[in-house]
């Protein structure tokens, strides 16, 4: 009798401590910081302050024709350093700045401009949980200013000297997020991003990023821009993470009042797989490359990724 009982307790002891190893498991959280290319999905506390800067470095291989084909006119060098401050005002308002400064070689030529300045505000929808069906849900509401170069070009560099559009651009972006568990310890991040670009007209001279010859004066109106974007992270541990973009980029054609100013529209497809480190929720490394996969009248491209986030 003694034995029978002591067997129902050491079994009652067992399944009683299996419901909180699971609950242990399922606690384990990895820390996301984002994949390269896609937006946040939170807004930064009211405050802190996120410093993160960007590095790219890689070489344009041509241009994707009309018909969707990588043809090698030319290949220059590019190197970009993209630095990004973001802050929080509100719980559900924060605004982040984006200053970026571009380096190019084509053909022994060198170019160094500052590309376009953005300027952004985020405000946050709505905060996921994990038990919860609700994504992090966020709108953005950036202004690109036209301070890089896109006109008075040097038509020996390929178009390697453009930096920026000339136009002001009002985006309007959603970012929706949302953290999946496979199992307790398999755990994807999914994060969908949908943006579309309202540009002001833009007067050109000379040879530009919307063509034209030496002699060109007129006016452009840019053609409006789509993007979508599918950022997947997954975790291999709490603090290294795999992450992958899957990036899609529309623009329609561009009009002119100048017979030899025409801009046609593109399409663009590229990808950008990651590594991550992520050793708490302040500090963040990551390492990849970006790369175009397939395009129409836009360019074809590999550049390698390195950034750092400091979250303080």
């Amino acid at each position: 009798m003694k034995k029978i009982l002591l067997s129902l307790l050491l079994t009652s002891l067992l399944y009683a401590k299996a419901p909180e190893e699971e609950k242990s498991e399922y606690a384990y959280e990895p820390i996301f910081a984002g994949t390269l290319l896609a937006f946040i999905p939170n807004n930064i506390p009211p405050g802190q302050c996120l410093f993160e800067p960007y590095f790219f470095a890689g070489t344009v291989n041509g241009v994707y024709n009309s018909e969707w084909e990588n043809k090698h006119l030319f290949k220059y060098f590019e190197s970009q350093l993209l630095l990004e401050v973001e802050t929080g005002i509100t719980p559900w308002l924060d605004i982040t700045l984006a200053i970026d400064e571009s380096y190019t070689v084509s053909k022994g030529r060198k170019s160094l401009h500052y590309a376009d300045t953005k300027l952004s505000l985020g405000f946050q929808i709505t905060t996921g949980h994990p038990n919860s069906a609700t994504p992090d849900f966020r709108i953005l509401l950036l202004e690109s200013f036209p301070t890089g170069k896109y006109q008075h070009l040097d038509p020996k560099k390929n178009f390697a000297d453009i930096t920026g559009s000339g136009a002001f651009e009002t985006w309007i972006i959603a970012v929706i997020r949302k953290v999946i568990y496979l199992t307790p310890r398999q755990v994807v991040s999914l994060n969908l991003n949908l943006g579309y670009d309202f540009p002001s007209s833009v007067h050109v001279k000379g040879f530009s990023l919307y063509g034209g010859d030496a002699h060109a004066n007129g006016s452009v109106l840019p053609g409006q821009q789509f993007f979508a974007n599918l950022g997947l992270e997954y975790s291999l541990t709490t603090h290294w993470i795999l992450g992958l973009d899957v990036h899609y980029m529309h623009q329609n054609t561009s009009h002119s009042n100048h017979p030899t100013i025409h801009l046609p529209s593109s399409e663009e497809f590229s990808l950008a797989p990651c590594i991550e480190y992520n050793p708490n929720i302040h500090f963040s490394l990551e390492a990849g490359a970006w790369f175009s996969i397939a395009g129409r009248n836009s360019l074809a491209f590999t550049v390698g990724v390195l950034t750092v986030a400091w979250l303080f």
